[in-house]
């Protein structure tokens, strides 16, 4: 690169056209980042992102099978929170779908490359507790009836 280009244009010291860069950076950010759960019906806080109003089923569970964190985000109408500062690739919900009723518990979901590839629930049931574990790569168990490979007997 010739030097009295490097020296001169937009991108000098940041210049107008990388101030605009960041300007259109931040505000796309901020745009896609929620700050706030829709959980007004069962806690009613949305500032704890990690509590969702949707009902832990078994049908929803296995819909997040692959699914982008932004679905996983929609689907559970929270942001989640990260389990542990250091990972920032699992993301942590409180299921409180009825205030303690069936369908609430706890859900961890891992991904890699923006898909879920790690699911694990706990499931509140009036008679017991359910456990759901799928991973991509070594298969999965369910305690919800009618799944053949169980996680507890």
């Amino acid at each position: 690169m010739r030097s009295d280009v490097a020296k001169s244009g937009p991108h000098r010291h940041g210049g107008t056209m990388g101030r605009l860069s960041a300007a259109a950076f931040m505000s796309a950010m901020f745009a896609t980042a929620s700050v706030a759960a829709d959980n007004s019906s069962c806690w009613d806080d949305p500032k704890r992102t990690e509590i969702s109003c949707t009902p832990l089923t078994q049908k929803l569970l296995l819909s997040l099978q692959f699914a982008s964190r932004q679905h996983v985000v929609e689907v559970m109408k929270a942001e989640g929170r990260r389990l542990s500062a250091d990972n920032p690739n699992v993301l942590h919900f409180i299921g409180n779908a009825s205030r303690g009723g069936s369908g609430t518990g706890v859900l961890n979901v891992t991904f890699r490359d923006d898909k879920v590839v790690v699911i694990q629930a706990f499931v509140d049931r009036p008679q017991r507790h359910l456990e759901y574990i799928w991973n991509a790569e070594l298969g999965a168990c369910s305690d919800f009836p009618g799944s053949p490979e169980k996680c507890n007997e």
